[in-house]
């Protein structure tokens, strides 16, 4: 199991740190795995324009019955693919 979290990230560190506002804290439901990311260091974001801070990249996650690979260009667009069988 595990969890993520959304917070502003005031100093720019790319992590949620003492004093920044944390907007949301969720667990993962006990029916979802996130299997693979490839985003360095496990963690992404936006900066203030809305762009990602880093290149891009995808979160790959799984049910008992599917598979889900949600991915973020460097542009920002957020995509979802959604399969029977691994991505």
């Amino acid at each position: 199991m595990g969890s993520y979290k959304v917070c502003v990230d005031t100093n720019k560190d790319k992590a949620c740190g003492a004093g920044e506002t944390v907007l949301l804290t969720q667990p993962m439901p006990k029916s979802v795995t996130l299997y693979e990311t490839s985003f360095a260091g496990g963690r992404t974001g936006y900066n203030q324009r809305g762009l990602p801070l880093s290149s891009g990249g995808n979160v790959k996650l799984r049910t008992t019955k599917r598979f889900y690979k949600l991915s973020l260009s460097s542009a920002g667009y957020v995509s979802l693919q959604t399969s029977n069988s691994i991505l």
